[in-house]
C-alpha cells in the first residue's frame, strides 16, 4: 500500500475539515500534535528530528544501562541485595499502569506537553534516588522515575513515527535505540570511571541534568514546529475550544476524562499484578517461604482479581483498556504474544548476568558491562540495515524467522560457555 493511500486513510480517521466540537476534547491533543508535525515536511526538518531522537534515546539508554548496576550496589550498600528483584517487580508493575495513563492522556493534552511532564519526573525520580538512605526511599525514587521513563520511551517512540511514512516508520521508531552501538564499548569504562560502589550515588544523580541537556536538540525542534503551528487559523481554534469546553463542561470534562482512562481498570491491572508478582519474588525459590499466609494471600486475591478486571472491561468499562474484539483478530494477539515472550525471556535471561559474568565467570567489571550491553550493539547495526531494508522491501516475516532462530542458538550456547569456564578453572587448578 503506498503513503499516499495511507495519508488518505489517517485523514479519514482524523478529518481536520469537521468542527473541533465534532471531534471531541479528547482528541484535541491528538489534533495538535498532527498540525504540528506538519511544519517539518522537508528532508532537513526530518534529520534534525532524527538527530534529536537519537541523542535523546541515547541519553535513556546509557543511564538505562548503567542505572541497573548502580542499583545493585545501592541495594548492597544498604544490606539488602536480595531485594534487588522485588525493586525491579514494583517499578516494572509502575510502568505497565504509566504506559496506559501517558498513552491516554497524550491524547487529551498533547504529547509535547506529557513529554515534558515525563522529563520533569525523569529527574525528581532520580534526584531522589541518589539522595536515598535506605531501600524504601530508593524504592520510592524508582517508582517516580520509572514512570517518567516509560513516558519518555513511549512518546518519545510514538512522535518519531509521526514523523515518518509507513516506509521509513520502522527506520525512525529505532532510532532512539542507535546509540547502542556506542554504549556497548563505553558504559564499562564510564561505569569504571564513576566507581560504584564508592559512588553510586553520583553515578544516579548525575542524569538529573545530563538527561535534560540531551533533549535539548529535540525540545528546540518541537519548540520551533509550536511557534509555526500557533500562527494557523485552526491552531487558534483548538485552543479557543478547548477553553470553552473546559469552562461549559468543566464536571462533565473530569468526569469524560475518568472514564476515557479507565481508572478502575488501571486500578484492577495494577493490583492483579502486584498481588501476584511481587510474592513470587519475595518468596523466591524458598520451601518454607511459600506455606506463609502473606506469601500466599496476595496471590489467591490477584488471580480472583483477574476475573474481576476481566468482567470491568468486558461489560463497564466505556473505554476499556483491553477491548475484548481486539483479541480475536490474530494481527493483535500475535504480535502481544511474541512482545511478552521477547520481554519475559529478557528479564528472566538478564536479571542477574551482570552478577553471575562477575562471580562465576571472573569478568572484569568493564569486561561484565559490556557483554550485558552487547545484545544492544547487535540491535542497533541489524535494525538499521533491517529498517533501510523494510523501505524497499516491504517484508517483516522474514526478520521475525531469522530474529528467532538467532536467539535459540543464543540461549544454548549459555549453558555451553559456563561449563568451558568451570573446565578451564579446573584446569588451572
Amino acid at each position: 500500500m503506498s503513503d499516499k493511500s495511507q495519508e488518505l486513510k489517517l485523514d479519514e480517521i482524523i478529518d481536520e475539515s469537521k468542527s473541533v466540537e465534532e471531534h471531541g476534547f479528547k482528541s484535541v491533543g491528538a489534533l495538535k500534535a498532527s498540525l504540528m508535525y506538519k511544519q517539518y515536511h522537508t528532508l532537513t526538518h526530518k534529520i534534525f528530528i532524527f538527530i534529536g531522537g537519537f541523542l535523546a534515546g541515547f541519553a535513556y539508554m546509557l543511564d538505562s544501562n548503567l542505572r541497573s548496576t548502580f542499583t545493585g550496589y545501592a541495594t548492597g550498600s544498604f544490606g539488602q541485595h536480595s531485594l534487588l528483584s522485588t525493586i525491579n517487580v514494583v517499578t516494572t508493575i509502575i510502568g505497565v499502569a504509566g504506559q496506559v495513563l501517558f498513552a491516554r492522556l497524550s491524547d487529551t493534552f498533547g504529547r509535547v506537553e506529557m513529554y515534558i511532564v515525563s522529563i520533569v519526573l525523569y529527574v525528581v525520580g532520580t534526584i531522589v534516588q541518589s539522595q536515598a538512605t535506605d531501600v524504601a526511599r530508593y524504592a520510592t525514587g524508582a517508582v517516580i522515575y520509572e514512570l517518567g521513563y516509560v513516558g519518555i520511551v513511549l512518546l518519545l517512540m510514538v512522535m518519531m513515527a509521526d514523523f515518518s511514512s509507513m516506509r521509513s516508520r520502522l527506520l525512525f521508531m529505532l532510532a532512539p535505540t542507535f546509540g547502542s552501538v556506542i554504549l556497548t564499548w563505553t558504559s564499562g569504562n564510564i561505569l569504571s570511571a564513576v566507581g560504584p560502589e564508592a559512588h553510586w550515588s553520583w553515578g544516579i544523580g548525575m542524569w538529573a541534568f545530563i538527561f535534560p541537556l540531551a533533549n535539548i536538540p529535540f525540545l528546540l525542534c518541537l519548540g520551533h514546529m509550536w511557534l509555526k503551528a500557533r500562527k494557523l487559523d485552526e491552531w487558534r481554534e483548538l485552543n479557543g475550544t478547548r477553553r470553552e469546553i473546559f469552562k461549559r463542561e468543566r464536571f462533565n470534562f473530569f468526569k469524560n476524562l475518568y472514564w476515557e482512562l479507565d481508572v478502575v481498570g488501571v486500578v484492577l491491572l495494577t493490583v492483579v499484578l502486584g498481588c501476584i508478582l511481587a510474592p513470587l519474588t519475595l518468596a523466591g525459590g524458598l520451601q518454607k517461604e511459600w506455606k506463609k499466609a502473606h506469601i500466599i494471600v496476595p496471590i489467591v486475591v490477584g488471580c480472583v482479581l483477574i476475573s474481576v478486571f476481566l468482567l470491568w472491561e468486558r461489560f463497564y468499562a466505556r473505554f476499556p483498556l483491553c477491548p475484548m474484539t481486539y483479541f480475536k483478530n490474530r494481527g493483535i494477539w500475535c504480535p502481544l504474544a511474541i512482545s511478552f515472550l521477547v520481554l519475559f525471556i529478557n528479564m528472566v535471561a538478564s536479571e542477574y548476568l551482570y552478577t553471575l559474568l562477575i562471580v562465576a565467570v571472573n569478568q572484569t567489571t568493564t569486561s561484565a558491562q559490556r557483554i550485558i550491553t552487547l545484545w544492544g550493539f547487535v540491535t542497533s547495526i541489524v535494525g538499521f540495515i533491517y529498517g533501510l531494508a523494510v523501505i524497499y522491501l516491504r517484508r517483516l516475516r522474514p526478520g521475525l524467522i531469522f530474529g528467532t532462530s538467532m536467539w535459540m542458538i543464543a540461549f544454548g550456547d549459555v549453558p555451553l560457555s559456563r561449563w568451558h569456564s568451570i573446565q578451564a578453572r579446573n584446569h588451572r587448578c
